[in-house]
């Protein structure tokens, strides 16, 4: 939605507002089958087709099962302003932009078997050394299932500017302006983040690092300090040198801030808020965690 209004014949304003609502939804093949039931494995989760990491050889189903983003929406609100006066074009302004996100990570739905290279024997049977046999025989050396909770975010995008097109001679206009900018941290509504406390003495270890959750125990929400300093200046010329009219000379300078995030995507961080439960050969792939024959013993997702 856009208003353009001309409020008098020196000064014009413009209001903006626009909404995008997304959805991203990643899935493998096998999501929705009952490809468990399929392959005749035991005590694992249906709803997708398991992943089975072999040595040696290309994985065989995917290595993540799902994710959904829904909705990844934007809400923007920007509001100019121009005003002209003699030899003066003034232009100021603000923008606030909300941006929400709600994510929900699946890697490994109906389970994650690894089977690898390490000397391996099947009750009387030769050791085999390959991760290919392991599968053939259902010697596994490792088990993962894991799921995050929703994690419902968001963050505020907010700026203001000033300019003005100053024109000091017919040959001769002069640009000067600022802009203020700051991205807010990201904040989870159920505060299912964490950070690292370089500060704080680990308990186990007596070293400094611990790992701290949004929220609690006077751990603030949000990773960083939102940064209220960005003041960037804008400086440019537009000259006809010698009043020759057939010849402009431009020139500017400007300071920019980037987002913390422009290059790149910040991962779900779900230590501590996902269902998750593992399973592994105790001492290097001589004894393995169950066989495949027997199904997975029941495990219970921790979340």
């Amino acid at each position: 939605f856009a208003d353009i209004h001309t409020v008098t014949p020196h000064l014009v304003a413009d209001f903006r507002v626009s909404v995008s609502d997304l959805t991203s939804h990643n899935r493998s093949a096998g999501i929705g089958s009952n490809g468990p039931e399929l392959l005749g494995l035991k005590g694992v989760p249906s709803g997708a087709f398991p992943t089975f990491g072999v040595s040696g050889i290309a994985t065989l189903g995917s290595a993540n099962h799902e994710r959904v983003q829904m909705p990844i929406r934007q809400q923007q609100y920007v509001n100019s302003w121009t005003w002209v006066r003699a030899n003066h074009v003034v232009k100021f302004g603000g923008e606030v932009r909300r941006s929400t996100n709600i994510d929900v990570l699946r890697p490994s739905v109906a389970g994650n078997f690894g089977f690898g290279l390490q000397p391996t024997a099947l009750e009387g049977t030769a050791n085999t050394g390959s991760g290919l046999a392991s599968l053939l025989v259902g010697f596994p050396n490792s088990f993962s299932v894991r799921a995050t909770d929703p994690l419902d975010r968001y963050s505020f995008y907010l700026a203001g500017y000033l300019q003005d097109d100053w024109k000091i001679h017919r040959d001769l206009t002069l640009n000067l302006g600022l802009r203020w900018e700051t991205d807010t941290p990201i904040i989870d509504r159920d505060n299912r983040m964490n950070g690292f406390d370089m500060r704080a003495i680990n308990p186990v270890s007596k070293t400094p690092g611990v790992v701290r959750f949004a929220g609690l125990d006077g751990w603030p929400r949000n990773q960083y300090q939102a940064d209220w300093n960005n003041f960037g200046p804008r400086v440019g010329f537009a000259w006809k040198p010698f009043g020759n009219r057939k010849t402009v000379v431009r020139g500017g300078f400007g300071l920019y801030f980037a987002h913390p995030f422009d290059h790149a995507v910040p991962n779900l961080n779900s230590l501590g808020f996902e269902k998750s439960a593992s399973l592994n050969t105790p001492d290097n792939g001589v004894t393995a965690p169950f066989y495949l024959r027997n199904g997975v013993p029941a495990v219970n997702p921790s979340g």
